[in-house]
């Protein structure tokens, strides 16, 4: 899915650090900005990393990936009580929660990614939501 990979990329672009982040520690939160702009995004979870399953794709902050752990198991759905303790995860100096409890990062960063294309303009409309919920509270 085209949108989604540009996301990502715009997400990449935004800081030196992303990507390492993405993959060590931050991608709980990966699956969370995916699922705040792609609703029917769901997480995946091996025991070791999340990556986040779209339609019939997986995705993790590099893009499109096959569903094959580095640990050796086996990629199932995220039970929602993981959620919990996902949260407190390593995560970017930067990063907060909005008021639905998806976790968004610097409201700077996530401006820039208002700005990149294709995001449609239902998709736009729910980040300038959430950052809006953010800013006043």
């Amino acid at each position: 899915m085209l949108e989604v990979l540009s996301f990502l990329a715009a997400l990449r672009d935004v800081h030196p650090d992303m990507a390492r982040w993405g993959l060590h520690g931050g991608c709980f939160r990966v699956y969370l900005l995916l699922k705040q702009t792609f609703p029917m995004a769901e997480a995946w979870y091996d025991s070791n990393h999340v990556i986040t399953k779209i339609g019939d794709a997986f995705y993790d902050i590099r893009g499109e990936v096959q569903p094959e752990s580095e640990v050796g198991a086996r990629y199932l759905p995220m039970d929602p009580l993981v959620f919990n303790r996902a949260y407190s995860w390593e995560g970017m100096p930067h990063a907060f929660a909005c008021p639905q409890g998806f976790v968004m990062i610097h409201q700077d960063l996530l401006a820039d990614l208002m700005d990149q294309e294709p995001l449609n303009a239902d998709q736009q409309e729910r980040l300038q939501k959430c950052l809006q919920e953010v800013a006043h509270g």
